[in-house]
């Protein structure tokens, strides 16, 4: 029974991949994803990863490395988010202040 969802299920991450991609370009640009100051530590391990799998350079076109990163990652975006750094400068990356307000606000990109 699990297979037969399987197809529909791959569907539906490459749209909310791509759903939430595309507010993330609209607010910080096409390569937001290397952006430092975005992604806890988790996230900028999964884009290392992603980067490393998918045999990229700086000349890459930014959708590689989208195309390339886990399911994992972008539900990890819909979690809180996690700590980046060393103490004493250890932060943390609230997603919910950090990604998805300024990507949905109104103010942001195309509107509803």
């Amino acid at each position: 029974m699990a297979a037969s969802f399987h197809h529909d299920l791959a569907i539906a991450e490459v749209v909310l991949r791509n759903a939430m991609n595309d507010r993330l370009v609209e607010q910080y640009g096409p390569r937001w994803w290397a952006n430092e100051k975005l992604l806890d530590e988790r996230g900028q391990n999964a884009v290392a990863k992603a980067f490393k799998d998918a045999r990229c350079t700086a000349e890459s076109p930014p959708g590689r490395i989208v195309a390339q990163l886990a399911m994992g990652f972008w539900v990890h975006l819909l979690e809180p988010g996690g700590f980046v750094g060393r103490p004493p400068f250890r932060a943390r990356r609230y997603y919910d202040a950090v990604l998805w307000r300024p990507a949905t606000s109104r103010r942001s990109g195309r509107r509803c």
